[in-house]
């Protein structure tokens, strides 16, 4: 019963069935602590947890291999890596799955260099890894950018014969993705002998990311089935690539395909109708944003914002900005220069005043919002009092190139 409901979606109930055993004075068996490690691991419930290991050392289950192996894990899903170091270094025989344990346990709570440790002391060790070592200990490459490492792991991989499974080649996918080793990603993507949609959509980002998007758009139209971020990344490709048109054409056979855009997918888009000035595209989005319960954050609402300036629509630009739940120095950003390039310098220095009033810390780009401000406005002693506390106030480094250019705009007009 207790290993039924451990595997099931309430895996509290397993916990719950334990409490009853050992108020009948059951104390159970050791299979009996690896499902009730299992479920604590799943419920995150780490005071469960270590009362179960207090049963477990009363009882001498600690000798069993699977039992450490799961108390382990449990600690490890919990974040308490300490506890599962220590249940570790007393084991008196260790197995593959206790090093994966670990590895894993560190690696959730993005401990990416002691993972990478922890690899080193497994061959140490004489312990063959296999693909879920090699998953974790590839993304511990990963995020901390150590390709020397990675390039290490998958020369292991080769001459250690593992299995590349469908995890790890997704892993070994996004991590030569992220390189820009397109010619790689494909030739582990052509390897695997079996995919899912993360391969795919890994794909067409590594494609996207390298520019490429003839290939891209090509393994794009043979996918099998697209979600919404299938099309989010090939429309992400043709606006980094400043390819605008391509952009919101497919965001139009997206909506045809009937798949719902995310927060991701319309941002983008709108970023590439600010481009393109294509207002009407733009506040069609705005109303299916409103309709279909697209989350609005604040990426939608800068985007938002963005369009309406650079299509000149001034105060749907600021009724966006005022209903916004949350806003970031992007968004008085955008407004300020908004506000500034559309004819409404005074109204952008106020605006500016009222950031500094909530305590938004200002950038480069709320400065070069401001210059520009007061250079529409002929405000030269002003944009130069801005500039000139920029250092003095904000310690905002005045040797930025933009600022600089902004700056050489009130010359002009101080000559005149």
């Amino acid at each position: 019963m207790i290993h039924g409901l451990s595997q099931s979606d309430q895996p509290w109930k397993a916990l719950h069935m334990y409490c009853k055993m050992c108020l009948q004075g059951l104390s159970g068996d050791n299979l009996t602590f690896i499902f009730v490690c299992k479920a604590c691991a799943r419920l995150k419930d780490v005071f469960e947890g270590q009362k179960a290991h207090v049963h477990v050392l009363k009882l001498g289950f600690e000798s069993y291999l699977f039992v450490s192996n799961a108390l382990i894990h449990m600690y490890g899903s919990c974040g308490e890596l300490d506890f599962a170091r220590k249940v570790f270094s007393e084991m008196f025989e260790r197995d593959l799955v206790s090093w994966n344990s670990l590895i894993c346990g560190y690696s959730q709570c993005n401990r990416f260099e002691e993972v990478l440790g922890l690899f080193d002391s497994m061959q140490a060790a004489s312990v063959k890894a296999d693909a879920v070592t090699m998953v974790k200990v590839v993304l511990a490459c990963i995020y901390s950018a150590n390709w020397d490492a990675a390039d290490y792991m998958v020369k292991y991989i080769k001459e250690n014969d593992i299995e590349i499974d469908v995890y790890l080649g997704n892993t070994l996918i996004d991590m030569y993705g992220r390189r820009g080793l397109v010619d790689l990603t494909r030739e582990v993507f052509n390897g695997m002998q079996e995919r899912n949609i993360v391969s795919w959509n890994a794909m067409i980002t590594g494609y996207a990311k390298a520019r490429n998007l003839v290939e891209g758009r090509k393994l794009f139209d043979e996918m099998p089935r697209k979600d919404v971020i299938s099309w989010t990344s090939m429309i992400a490709g043709y606006s980094q690539a400043n390819q605008f048109d391509g952009a919101v054409k497919l965001f139009r056979q997206m909506m045809v395909a009937k798949v719902k855009p995310d927060e991701i997918t319309v941002a983008t888009v709108l970023s590439a109708c600010s481009h393109l000035g294509l207002l009407d595209i733009g506040e069609a989005i705005h109303d299916y944003i409103k309709s279909h319960g697209v989350k609005e954050d604040v990426y939608v609402g800068n985007s938002l914002i963005d369009m309406y300036f650079k299509c000149g629509v001034v105060e749907k630009a600021l009724l966006v900005f005022r209903e916004m739940n949350r806003t970031d120095s992007v968004s008085w950003n955008s407004v300020i220069s908004g506000l500034a390039v559309n004819g409404f310098a005074n109204h952008a220095l106020e605006l500016f005043e009222l950031m500094l009033r909530q305590l938004v810390r200002p950038t480069h780009g709320t400065f070069v919002g401001i210059l520009l401000a007061c250079s529409h406005a002929g405000l030269i002693e002003e944009g130069l009092q801005y500039f000139d506390s920029m250092e003095k106030v904000y310690w905002t480094n005045t040797r930025n190139e933009t600022l600089r250019v902004r700056c050489r705009s009130f010359e002009p007009l101080w000559q005149s």
